[in-house]
């Protein structure tokens, strides 16, 4: 009833969808506008073209934003290789 946020804690997308599905119906039954609600989700940093395909798949699914989890491991440089992968 109150959120701005919904954040998915999961990978596959169709789950995403359906989960997604039950919120736009929650909206609906009391008179919310789903849109008001950032839905986001977290994929993990492993590679630049495992990112990118984790990516397109969740922009195609809708999440209105993606977090992305780094390996503690890594450097701070892997900041660069991520926004280069995705710029």
């Amino acid at each position: 009833r109150y959120a701005s946020h919904w954040n998915f804690a999961g990978q596959d997308m169709a789950e995403f969808a359906e989960c997604r599905a039950v919120l736009h119906d929650s909206c609906a039954a009391i008179g919310r506008d789903p849109a008001e609600i950032t839905c986001s989700a977290l994929t993990n940093y492993t590679s630049d073209d495992e990112l990118r395909t984790a990516v397109a798949a969740m922009a195609t699914a809708g999440v209105d934003l993606v977090i992305v989890g780094i390996p503690k491991a890594e450097s701070p440089t892997v900041i660069e290789r991520v926004a280069r992968a995705l710029a």
